[in-house]
């Protein structure tokens, strides 16, 4: 031997050295790297080493005296994997990086192993976390290597495990140890270290414990360090996988004894402070932490993974043990209770819309019976950095008049009922400081809310006194009311008025039941009777029904959604389906022809209905015609909203005439102005995918339905308006228009359809004099509004700031400022729109979509002592970004008025994909979706409907990207579950998982 590493494929080769810094010899390196299919090789040139080849431009040089660390590095940087598995070349790399030999330490492997290697292998979302050892297909004797299982679709040649132990053991030879190395090696450089590792190393673990936990067949995991190892690629980089070896306990979890939790607990704690510990000090050579900062951030990961947990596994875990203060779950009654309230409120407010005279609907909530509860456990007013459910933290006092802090989850629960339209009303009795409970209600997140004091003494309870007295004055309709008082008096689920009367815990946990049934907390306190109880106000940031399988979230705003307790999946993305061109066409050829087919059953329906062909005169074949248009229009794959809006009469005077004249139809409506991908919370990417493509057949299918009922057809004109209501990067708008000309050709549509910008249109039919109006205009529009909102300041308490514009909006008098006044009384709900879809500033080295998270958490809390000056600044300028995009937005709209942009094309027929309203068909790309297509990101669901929906999430609920040669690796064509999807068979060179072939051939639009 002459003392260099052997690493290579050579068969003899009879010693393999320790992985160190070794000096890289270009022979043996070549051998490597054409062995694994990299496309890459070595030369040597005026005594240097040059990497030439695939991605390498015209070399890279490695310098004098390369060494195989650098080598690696550089493949990572080139994004280059080994594309051939070699298993003695992985076992001899597996034994360089880690001389352990993985036994199972007490003999063969139990049935619970097999069953948790059974598990990760059927599992598709377990099996992104987790791995075992061992190939899987029996009790029988173990390989040589060891190889994870699973394999790993991203890395087709092979990986290898490395055991907790020797990965952060450091020497002479890697004094940052193989975790320095590893870090060193990823090719996420934008991602700093440490939230690497989170994701990496300390996520995965978690994860796979609590999945394996909540799996139908439960198990409990003993994960101690020494019974871990490390996935690695043959590049030395990290797959996002922890690998259990046989040695890890496994016990059926309904049958564990508290003294066997409270062991597997521990070695989960002691784990996960072994690996805290080896970063902290890998970080003490000089990254620039602060004290504490790996420890909290830690914690903070460990709080979103036992967070919301099923019943049956919190009920487990719900022992003594170092993790017990971040075991947490939401009881199912709980969950389903508030939800009524809020689908109350919800109805009552949509009534109100229609009838005026109907009361806005109220909650009424006691203060007193508000448990002393932490803040920090509120999912609306954490960040980064804080930990929910940590029992260390201590209660933020009211003063010596009266103590104690809001439930847990009122916050949120407050900011729901008002964003489903209601009000709250918060009563305290007696001679409390008023002002000292509002601003500890304030600094605590709660929004906005009135407070009313109670007279002492009363015979009532506060809430009844004060449920009496709204009624009296007759400001509202009480729907719910939550009182300890009024629900020991009352002993009924409903008072005598109709509405919900819920008694609190006052923090006192109630008993969790372990088969999930509904008995105890309906009547868990003594005297109450059949008064329902909750133990907080908090919710599941998920339906119950969905927690087994992944659904779409069906919501229109992210306002609705709990953005911050959604969790994270970044691993998703290596286990990511590749589709080829030829699978692509046959996905997009299934939903065309199913489009199709539907457009023919559509037309045959209108044509048999109003018996068009069976016409006496041209008159009554007209007005027939009409009728089965009519009909062709308000079908529920097409229509938005009530047929009541758009009656027969509407068509008669949208298309009477060219139908007369034997003409093709105007058809105008808005869309596709460009996707909202700025924030990484609703879409992956900026250029279209499968929602705007499903958007564009659906257009093809109206047109094919309409042909065949009235041959001249229609000519439908599509507005964009990507530049129109805010300014945008010209690129940005022009990539985006430039591939939906290429979805069109795809789907076979023809000229009928017209997809251009509204102002360039609007140049044609109106005339360069016209539009030369517009900037003065919109300076004089824009002023009036400034000047209207001018002393008020959106960063000052930004929800009452938005409450004052809209007061001012209803009281505001002027006929010759009418204009005006109807734009302060969309300003409101236009802000809250434009929140979350305006960019947010990224501090460097921050992740993304992580960082958006944080911000967005709780968006309009802005005196919140616990998040940090980051954050609070981020608010801050997404807040007054969306103001003056408002601003702008309403301003462009009062110009579009005055310039007549209705009016383009007349007579027509105009389709609105928004707010519906009398006189105009309501029209929808995708059938019963809330969102427009550019509004989130393109899926296809379980049944396959091409729909979308945000992109937090389906990464939260279990979908996973899916790439195809329409848009390239930089963003999925849309998201798949990941039960529909399958690894390709091991010694494959290609990368990813492909689509479950029954999925892809039933994709098609949905119907209703």
């Amino acid at each position: 031997m002459d003392g260099r590493p052997r690493l290579g494929p050579e068969k003899n080769t009879a010693t393999v050295r320790p992985f160190g810094t070794w000096p890289l010899d270009v022979d043996e390196a070549n051998s490597v790297l054409a062995c694994g299919d990299y496309g890459l090789r070595l030369v040597r040139h005026h005594r240097r080493t040059w990497l030439v080849g695939e991605g390498a431009g015209s070399g890279i040089p490695l310098g004098t005296r390369p060494t195989w660390s650098q080598l690696y590095r550089m493949l990572i940087r080139l994004r280059s994997t080994r594309r051939i598995r070699d298993r003695t070349w992985l076992a001899r790399l597996a034994a360089s990086l880690d001389p352990r030999t993985i036994s199972t330490n007490g003999g063969p492997p139990d049935r619970e192993w097999w069953r948790l290697v059974e598990m990760v292998g059927a599992d598709p979302i377990l099996r992104m976390h987790c791995a075992t050892l061992g190939t899987g297909s029996g009790r029988g004797a173990a390989p040589a290597f060891h190889e994870p299982l699973p394999a790993h679709p991203d890395f087709p040649g092979g990986t290898l495990a490395v055991t907790v132990p020797a990965f952060l053991e450091t020497g002479s030879a890697l004094p940052a140890g193989l975790l320095g190395e590893v870090l060193s090696n990823r090719f996420e450089r934008q991602q700093n270290a440490l939230h690497h590792f989170l994701e990496h190393f300390v996520r995965p673990p978690l994860r796979a414990f609590r999945l394996v936990l909540e799996n139908s067949r439960s198990l409990l995991l003993t994960p101690r360090a020494d019974t871990l190892a490390v996935e690695l690629s043959p590049e030395l980089q990290a797959t996002g996988r922890i690998v259990f070896t046989p040695s890890v306990g496994v016990r059926e979890a309904n049958r564990v004894t508290s003294g066997e939790v409270r062991k597997g607990m521990r070695a989960l704690a002691r784990t996960l402070d072994t690996l805290a510990g080896a970063f902290e000090r890998l970080d003490s050579r000089g990254d620039g932490l602060r004290p504490g900062e790996v420890r909290s951030a830690v914690h903070h990961v460990v709080a979103t993974e036992l967070r919301d947990l099923e019943a049956d596994s919190a009920d487990v875990l719900s022992g003594r043990h170092p993790l017990s203060g971040f075991v947490h779950t939401v009881p199912a009654e709980q969950d389903e209770l508030l939800r009524r309230v809020l689908h109350t409120v919800q109805e009552r407010t949509r009534a109100r819309r229609w009838h005026r005279d109907v009361p806005q609907p109220m909650v009424v909530i006691d203060l007193a019976s508000c448990g002393l509860v932490t803040p920090d456990s509120s999912p609306r007013r954490r960040s980064v950095g804080t930990v929910p459910g940590d029992p260390r933290a201590s209660p933020l006092p009211l003063g010596p008049s009266w103590s104690g802090t809001v439930h847990s989850g009122l916050p949120r629960f407050v900011w729901d009922v008002r964003d489903a339209g209601g009000r709250v009303v918060f009563c305290v009795s007696g001679q409390r400081d008023g002002d000292r409970v509002r601003r500890v209600l304030d600094e605590t997140g709660v929004p906005e809310a009135d407070l009313i004091h109670v007279p002492e003494p009363t015979v009532e309870s506060l809430a009844g006194w004060t449920v009496r007295r709204l009624r009296e004055l007759g400001h509202g309709e009480v729907v719910a009311v939550f009182d300890d008082g009024f629900a020991a008096e009352l002993r009924s689920p409903v008072d005598p008025h109709g509405a919900f009367v819920v008694a609190l815990s006052s923090g006192r946990r109630l008993p969790r039941q372990r088969n999930g049934s509904a008995e105890g907390l309906l009547a868990a306190r003594a005297g109450t009777g059949r008064v329902p109880a909750i133990d907080s106000f908090e919710t599941s940031p998920r339906r119950r029904p969905e927690r087994r399988h992944p659904v779409l979230s069906n919501t229109h705003s992210l306002e609705e959604l709990q953005v911050a307790a959604l969790r994270e999946n970044r691993s998703a993305q290596r286990w990511a389906v590749r589709l080829s061109g030829s699978e692509t066409e046959a996905l997009v050829r299934s939903v065309v022809d199913d489009a199709d087919s539907a457009a023919e059953r559509t037309a045959r329906g209108a044509l048999s209905r109003f018996a068009v062909h069976e016409a006496d005169n041209s008159e009554q074949r007209r007005y027939r015609t009409l009728g089965a248009l009519h009909h062709v229009f308000t079908r529920k794959q097409f229509l938005k909203g009530s047929r009541s809006n758009y009656v027969l009469a509407d068509m008669l005077r949208d298309a009477g005439g060219p139908v007369a004249r034997g003409e093709p139809i105007d058809v105008v409506l808005l869309g596709f102005p460009v996707k909202q991908s700025l924030n990484r919370l609703k879409a992956y990417g900026p250029l279209p995918d499968i929602a705007e493509l499903g958007g564009l057949v659906r257009l093809r299918e109206l047109q094919q339905a309409a042909r065949r009922v009235y041959p001249p057809g229609l000519r439908i004109n599509v507005l964009t308006d990507g530049r129109h209501f805010r300014p945008r990067p010209g690129s940005l708008t022009r990539a985006y228009t430039r591939k939906l000309g290429e979805y069109a050709e795809l789907v076979g549509l023809d000229g009928s359809v017209s997809i251009r910008e509204i102002d360039a249109v609007a140049r044609e039919r109106l005339g360069s004099a016209v539009l030369s109006r517009r900037p003065e205009l919109f300076r004089s529009f824009r002023s009036s509004l400034e000047r209207a909102v001018a002393d008020l300041d959106i960063t000052d308490n930004p929800l009452r700031t938005l409450d004052r514009v809209q007061e001012r909006a209803e009281r505001w008098e002027g006929a010759s400022e009418r204009g005006t006044a109807r734009s302060l009384g969309l300003f409101r709900e236009m802000v809250m729109s434009m929140v979350y879809s305006v960019p947010v500033p990224v501090p460097a080295g921050a992740d993304r979509l992580g960082w958006a998270r944080a911000v967005y958490a709780d968006v309009y809390n802005l005196v919140d002592t616990h998040i940090s000056p980051e954050t609070r600044q981020a608010r801050v300028a997404v807040l007054r970004r969306a103001w003056h995009n408002a601003i702008r937005y309403l301003s462009t709209m009062r110009v579009d008025e005055e310039l007549g942009y209705e009016e383009l094309f007349s007579p027509r027929i105009r389709l609105t994909v928004s707010a519906v309203t009398r006189g105009r068909c309501g029209f929808t790309y995708l059938g019963g979706s809330g969102l427009l297509p550019w509004q989130g990101t393109g899926v296809l669901d379980t049944r396959g409907y091409v729909a979308v929906d945000f992109a937090v999430s389906l990464i939260d609920q279990g979908f996973v990207p899916a790439y195809s040669p329409l848009l390239g690796r930089r963003q999925p064509l849309m998201m798949v579950p990941a039960q529909h999807t399958e690894p390709l068979p091991r010694g494959s060179r290609a990368e990813g998982t492909r689509l479950d072939v029954g999925l892809r051939s039933r994709a098609r639009l949905r119907r209703r």
